[in-house]
């Protein structure tokens, strides 16, 4: 019955046969294995403390050559019902997806999560507490957090973690050795409510915090440092760590360039990575695969703009410079340079 269960939903659109399967059943094979090991009974007995053992089977397929994808995945974990324990803390839900209007239109990457936080901070309360005592993880919460911040970290925080996150890479002009940026969206159940907490925690980091302000939105800058001088400053980007509620969204960011372009994409809403042809194309694809249900999880890559990075940082005049420098005491990058000049790039689109 588990086999059939996952097998089932691991077909393609058009009923397409996959490649590969696959298919284990995790319990009876630690059983097996561990039949003669007193250490591997132990845990087999902890399992039910754990809630462990409500896996029931986890199984899939590989599906090669399907109409436009070159491959589809299938990875299926059948749990059983209702969850106890560490089952309890897995939360991932449906809901949308596409990419809110402050992801960037010439984003590197988006990925995005819809799962039920609250619902994972029950659980690992539950779980904490009941190897800690009653009350422990709320102890520890205000001990360790609440009171150095001086606010109800509990509540006021934990309590204002929505249903989503967005992982979103973006590359920073002029290109560099690490031009590639992070920016993580929090989403939050009450913004305007949030926002005397979040000011009152920066507020702690006193001078290493500055306040800023683009297009009516106020961020916090922090200091990590003095710039690099000589050669680093050419190739490598001095890290600007950065955070700012931004519409229903805490955004994080290690770059304020990549914070600002957020900033301006939610001003201009025109200007997001969900009005984008080739994202459009392809969310399309993924919508049309899975029919009327809604994923948990999307994740989008631009290889192209990590390649366009590199390109324009081999051809910039500033690093060609630094290379013929450097070239004339080392000798790889005698040979760098040289090939370099004896064929020269073509064009990206090339």
């Amino acid at each position: 019955r588990a086999f059939t269960a996952i097998m089932s939903r691991s077909v393609g659109t058009k009923d397409e046969r996959p490649q590969v399967t696959w298919f284990v059943d995790p319990i009876e094979l630690f059983k097996n294995i561990s039949r003669e090991n007193a250490g591997g009974q132990m845990a087999l007995a902890m399992l039910p403390m754990l809630g462990l053992d409500g896996v029931k089977a986890a199984g899939g397929s590989m599906i090669y050559a399907a109409e436009e994808f070159d491959s589809i995945a299938h990875m299926h974990l059948l749990l059983d019902n209702p969850r106890s324990g560490v089952l309890e803390l897995i939360a991932m839900e449906s809901g949308d997806t596409s990419p809110e209007t402050w992801v960037p239109p010439d984003a590197a990457s988006y990925m995005t999560v819809c799962w039920n936080f609250q619902k994972t901070l029950e659980g690992v309360r539950k779980l904490f507490d009941q190897f800690n005592g009653e009350h422990a993880l709320s102890n520890a919460v205000k001990r360790r957090l609440s009171d150095p911040l001086g606010v109800d970290f509990e509540k006021d925080v934990l309590g204002q973690v929505g249903n989503r996150v967005t992982h979103v890479s973006w590359f920073e002009k002029p290109a560099r050795v690490n031009s590639g940026t992070n920016l993580v969206g929090v989403r939050l159940v009450n913004a305007s409510a949030f926002q005397p907490t979040f000011e009152k925690m920066v507020a702690k980091a006193g001078s290493a915090a500055t306040k800023k302000n683009y297009r009516g939105i106020t961020y916090f800058a922090f200091q990590v440092g003095r710039g690099q001088q000589n050669v680093d400053e050419v190739l490598l980007r001095q890290p600007s760590p950065c955070l700012g509620v931004v519409g229903d969204y805490l955004l994080f960011s290690d770059s304020v360039s990549c914070l600002e372009t957020a900033i301006a994409s939610k001003h201009d809403g025109s200007r997001s990575l969900a009005d984008e042809l080739d994202f459009k194309l392809i969310y399309s694809r993924i919508q049309q695969h899975l029919g009327s249900t809604k994923p948990g999880m999307v994740a989008f890559q631009r290889p192209e703009e990590t390649m366009r990075s590199f390109y324009e940082l081999a051809t910039s005049p500033t690093t060609r410079r630094r290379l013929e420098e450097a070239a004339q005491t080392n000798q790889a990058l005698r040979a760098l340079n040289a090939a370099l000049k004896e064929n020269p790039l073509p064009p990206f689109a090339a």
